[in-house]
């Protein structure tokens, strides 16, 4: 009988799940499982860390963008970028005042996601 590929053979090359021995697959369906429900806590952690900011050099969360410098990055305008904002379009938008505020790990996360369209 031949050994099954050890978890992280099938991670460097997932289509030699395909000659797992049938036997052997509950056993490494138990590992895979146990690998998502570390890397979901993974993915919890840095995702909670991205959520409280980015620290600067001296370890300070980074200040929020301005909307001139949110438009910026979007290569729009800020009034473009105010009424998107207004409509509740942006994550992360916040009016301080008469000023508009943008959490930086939130609206980083928005400008980069896939545009469909």
């Amino acid at each position: 009988m031949r050994e099954p590929p050890a978890l992280a053979a099938l991670l460097a090359d997932p289509a030699r799940a395909a000659e797992v021995p049938v036997d052997h697959v509950p056993a490494l369906l138990d590992a895979v499982c146990a690998e998502v429900a570390r890397l979901d806590t993974i993915k919890s952690i840095l995702a909670a860390r991205l959520a409280t900011g980015r620290p600067n050099a001296h370890g300070k969360p980074e200040p929020p963008y301005t909307l001139r410098e949110a438009a910026t990055l979007v290569v729009k305008s800020p009034p473009w970028l105010r009424r998107l904002a207004k409509a509740n379009g942006v994550p992360g938008a916040r009016k301080a005042g008469k000023s508009w505020t943008f959490d930086r790990g939130t609206f980083d996360r928005w400008r980069q996601r896939p545009q469909i369209g």
